[in-house]
């Protein structure tokens, strides 16, 4: 879901594993000299993206911060922005080991 709360902000969210729990990133939004388009999520190191228009940017800055998160889960990496997203539920004692 994308909702515009400026002409140059946006803000997107995404439903994961808990229903109740949505996350969300300001997408920031220029347009360079040349034409082109830079969106980027100052939450997400380096997610930011170029793109023809306006939409493409904002679609592949979106993409990018998505990779971005789910390649650091795969390394084991956790943040703050990441411990907020799953809840998992404690091992019991048979689970252990």
């Amino acid at each position: 879901m994308c909702v515009s709360t400026a002409a140059n902000r946006f803000e997107f969210s995404s439903l994961f594993t808990d229903f109740l729990q949505v996350v969300r990133f300001a997408v920031e939004i220029e347009k360079e000299k040349d034409g082109r388009w830079i969106a980027q999520i100052p939450q997400i190191p380096g997610a930011m993206a170029y793109g023809r228009t306006r939409a493409q940017a904002v679609s592949r800055v979106e993409a990018l911060a998505l990779r971005v998160l789910a390649e650091r889960i795969e390394h084991g990496e956790t943040s703050p922005l990441i411990e907020q997203v799953f809840s998992v539920a404690a091992a019991s004692a048979n689970e252990k080991s």
